[in-house]
């Protein structure tokens, strides 16, 4: 898998899904603890208006507290482009 490892603390274990403008990934913090990681399609890594959504939502996270809210753990920047870490709350 290309995402081997997200500012060294997430590590990517699988797709869960594809969009048009980002991919989403189950992956683990250190601790082992489960995590969602999603970042940019890497064909929109130069399009600015892409990267300050994506940007935007991980403020919106940080923002936002409540059940069945996922709280972000992290954000940044790596040789793959943006992409932040989300905790991953049980559901369907």
């Amino acid at each position: 898998m290309a995402d081997a490892r997200l500012d060294a603390r997430f590590t990517p274990d699988a797709v869960l899904a594809e969009g048009a403008l980002t991919r989403v990934l189950a992956g683990r913090d250190p601790d082992g603890a489960p995590v969602i990681l999603k970042r940019l399609q890497r064909h929109l890594l130069w399009d600015r208006h892409c990267v300050e959504m994506l940007d935007h939502e991980a403020r919106l996270h940080d923002a936002l507290r409540g059940p069945g809210i996922a709280p972000l753990l992290a954000r940044g920047l790596d040789d793959e482009g943006p992409w932040i870490a989300l905790a991953r709350v049980p559901g369907e």
